[in-house]
């Protein structure tokens, strides 16, 4: 906003340095005009604080239920009966035996949501990630400099076979939108399946010596997040993101960050994989099949460019990096902390 605020003094007052340029009888109109755009800009102004409040309200709100959601997903508490009352009306038939309300940890939550909602990951990822208990998120802010922020996304992990850690994190540092560079927490390996050992003989043409030389390749994972990366790696930005070997980098790093803060309000659709299909507008492939039919378009009744929607991952997100926190059109507001585990 202090941003946006600041762009808007230093357009006004070219304005005012160009009308003083014109002549009396433009210079008069031009004054008038000057006078309604600023109302205009007075309107906007007021439009986004209120969306501001708006959305801090939507943040807190979401804080709460996530918080609760959490207890549950990671076995802190049992289920209430208030909680599960709606469901016993609407489908008696499939109400658990009161024995069965025990106090648990949900078994592969956090892996279903990240390898159902279609994150960066890769094919050895899922035994690790069945170890995932818990994920929080947070957005920091700079006192001194508003335009600088750090979002940080923390991991609790159970005892497992693959490394020691029992928390992995990954800070992206931003200045102005713009992600400039990341850090993270490193990997204890114990044993890391999704690097690729090779090994190969060399020759020594002067020697006529042999000697073995040994060769890691990182295969494609979500584990390639906990890693440093920077703004002015020219090369990685050309990576193919599909490689089966490892392709991330600090852009890749910045969607896959906003995409998980987006979508963990609504991590039990990933969860169970119950996310429509929708088409490019948003709209469900029935019912975009039935406006077809309507206009007599029948070239593009099948499936033809259609994808695996995300629900909660709209395009507008994707083209603003403005929004480290769920589903909020184009604002954005880096001192609310979105949390869920």
């Amino acid at each position: 906003m202090a941003d946006t605020q600041d762009d808007n003094e230093i357009m006004l007052n070219d304005f005012k340095a160009k009308i003083k340029t014109l002549g009396v009888a433009e210079r008069k109109k031009a004054v008038a005009l000057f006078g309604i755009f600023k109302q205009i800009l007075a309107e906007v102004k007021q439009e986004e604080d209120s969306n501001d409040a708006e959305y801090n309200k939507y943040n807190d709100k979401t804080a709460v239920i996530t918080t609760q959601m959490d207890d549950i997903i990671e076995g802190k508490r049992a289920v209430t009966e208030e909680e599960v009352s709606f469901w016993k009306q609407e489908e008696p038939e499939y109400v658990a035996a009161a024995d069965a309300n025990v106090a648990e940890v949900i078994k592969g939550f956090w892996k279903g949501f990240l390898l159902n909602g279609d994150f960066y990951t890769g094919e050895f990822d899922a035994p690790i990630l069945e170890h995932l208990v818990h994920i929080d998120a947070k957005t920091d802010v700079d006192e001194a400099d508003a335009s600088k922020k750090v979002i940080t996304l923390s991991f609790d992990f159970a005892e497992n076979t693959f490394f020691e850690n029992k928390n992995l994190w990954v800070k992206l540092h931003s200045e102005n939108d713009e992600a400039v560079r990341s850090e993270a927490s490193e990997i204890k390996w114990k044993n890391n399946p999704t690097v690729e050992k090779t090994q190969k003989k060399q020759k020594n043409k002067r020697s006529g010596q042999t000697r073995i030389i040994h060769k890691e390749v990182q295969k494609r994972s979500f584990f390639e997040i906990f890693n440093k990366y920077e703004a002015e790696d020219e090369e990685a930005e050309e990576r193919n993101p599909e490689d089966e070997n490892g392709s991330m980098n600090l852009f890749i790093l910045e969607e896959t960050i906003n995409d998980i803060l987006d979508m963990m309000p609504y991590a039990l659709e990933y969860f169970l994989d119950v996310r429509p299909d929708e088409d490019d507008e948003g709209k469900t492939i029935e019912e975009d099949d039935e406006e077809d039919d309507e206009d007599d378009e029948d070239e593009n009744d099948d499936d033809e460019g259609r994808h695996k929607f995300k629900s909660r991952k709209s395009s507008e997100h994707q083209g603003n990096k403005k929004q480290p926190q769920a589903a909020k059109p184009d604002k954005d507001n880096p001192k609310q902390e979105c949390k869920q585990q």
